[in-house]
């Protein structure tokens, strides 16, 4: 016998391969034609949505003032309050640009890192807010602004919902929920929505540009009113102390070294002892901690223990 070794393909079906790899390609084929069909059946499902939202727009601008009166208390309400948020609004962009609370420092690494972890003292240091009466009042002003346009937007939404209740199902399920009520109210909610909390932004990038660290601060409600606390602090402060230095006058620094026999409170020399000493009035309580200038709080001390209480404090 003569064995005959025949290769594994040989067979009665030489096509077989070129079959296989025709049905592949219709395969094939067919997923692209199922994947273009679905992205036109999206894309259809898109344009008719879009469709269907003009048309709700068109009804629900075509019947403004209807659907108005039919909820006049609340959108007079609303449309009082956004015409008063629009007036304003210029001022609140003045205010925000003289005080450069809206802007980005270009800084080191360690002030973006402490910027975020003292947010208050740095937005003093580097912004444009000083220790003065007109920006608390700015200040004050931008708080009260923001609270009130925090209050407009969820009294919008309300109305919103309110008007919705009313219109056909057609249109209640179409219709922009955000658009409807400021096209009933008649306000530009374009300009109303470009209204924005200001931001101070530290930014630090590195000389290659390869790496960058940023922290910013905004300067809500919150945070002016603890700015205008700090503030006021800053300005009592400096009241109470040109005050109290005003009332030291030449008379009550004689009045209280005479009731000290002229010898100084801490190491107990006098001008008995040194006839040249040099005697000095001194708060008990500094000033700049709040001491007062009245005798309960005022001491004779001589030149040296004065100073060397100055250094320690």
């Amino acid at each position: 016998r003569h064995w005959v070794l025949v290769p594994a393909f040989a067979g009665s079906n030489p096509a077989g391969p070129a079959k296989h790899e025709n049905d592949m390609g219709k395969s094939v084929d067919y997923s692209l034609i199922v994947i273009v069909c679905l992205v036109l059946f999206l894309v259809i499902i898109v344009i008719m949505i879009l469709i269907f939202q003009r048309i709700s727009y068109r009804y629900v601008l075509k019947n403004r003032e209807q659907l108005f009166k039919a909820n006049k208390k609340y959108c007079t309400s609303g449309k009082k309050h956004g015409n008063a948020i629009l007036k304003k609004y210029p001022t609140y962009s003045e205010y925000i640009k003289n005080l450069h609370i809206n802007k980005t420092i270009r800084c080191s690494r360690s002030v973006v890192s402490n910027s975020a972890t003292d947010p208050i003292k740095y937005v003093l240091k580097y912004s444009n807010i000083s220790n003065d009466i007109n920006d608390i009042e700015r200040l004050e002003f931008i708080a009260c602004f923001l609270r009130d346009y925090e209050k407009f937007i969820a009294e919008m939404e309300n109305i919103g919902d309110i008007i919705r209740q009313k219109l056909p199902a057609f249109h209640r399920k179409f219709i922009n929920e955000e658009l409807l009520p400021y096209i009933v109210c008649d306000l530009d909610q374009e300009k109303i929505n470009s209204i924005k909390i200001p931001r101070l932004r530290f930014l630090y990038i590195s000389p290659a540009g390869r790496s960058k660290q940023e922290h910013s601060i905004e300067i809500g409600k919150n945070t002016a009113t603890i700015l205008i606390g700090e503030i006021s602090k800053s300005i009592n402060k400096k009241g109470h102390s040109r005050a109290q230095r005003s009332i030291m006058t030449n008379d009550l620094r004689e009045a209280i070294k005479k009731r000290d026999n002229y010898t100084c409170c801490i190491c107990g020399n006098s001008v008995y002892d040194e006839p040249n000493l040099l005697l000095e009035v001194d708060h008990i309580i500094p000033i700049s901690k709040g001491g007062k200038t009245e005798a309960s709080n005022l001491q004779t001390l001589c030149w040296r223990c004065n100073r060397a209480k100055g250094d320690k404090a």
